[in-house]
């Protein structure tokens, strides 16, 4: 059985890197993702997701991270993805990402504006609210 207090055992390797730190994780109030992930002090950090996840298929560490990861072909391959404890689920599923080294590059723009045109087609086909009104609610500058 997968409980908290397993997996908190295994040493546990983090992603960090500055671009993401801007990012935040909503949870709801009673959820133990986040109560839990912040008392692990990994025992790796590294901002080379390459070597995050070698050293994951290496060695028993744990590598907290969404399930998008392992619907990468290349990352996933040789992983194994764990159920939370307790039945939690991580609802993100896609994060957008835009450098800004190619934020004044007409490709990239043109590229971007197109990916939130599936977004928001998705969002739409599943009746969630789209983009624009998110933004709205959660006050998000961009």
């Amino acid at each position: 059985k997968i409980t908290w207090e397993n997996v908190l055992r295994f040493p546990h390797v983090q992603l960090s890197m500055d671009e993401l730190q801007e990012i935040q994780f909503h949870a709801s109030r009673n959820s133990k993702v986040a109560q839990h992930l912040k008392e692990v002090a990994p025992n790796l950090k590294t901002d080379q997701l390459y070597t995050a996840v070698q050293v994951v298929r290496h060695s028993d560490y744990l590598f907290p991270a969404p399930p998008l990861f392992m619907e990468q072909d290349d990352i996933s391959k040789d992983l194994i993805a764990l159920p939370l404890p307790e039945g939690e689920e991580v609802t993100v599923k896609y994060v957008m990402v835009n450098h800004e080294r190619v934020s004044h590059s007409p490709p990239h723009d043109f590229l971007y504006r197109e990916m939130l045109v599936v977004i928001d087609s998705f969002r739409s086909r599943y009746d969630l609210p789209p983009l624009e009104q998110l933004r709205k609610l959660r006050k998000l500058a961009y």
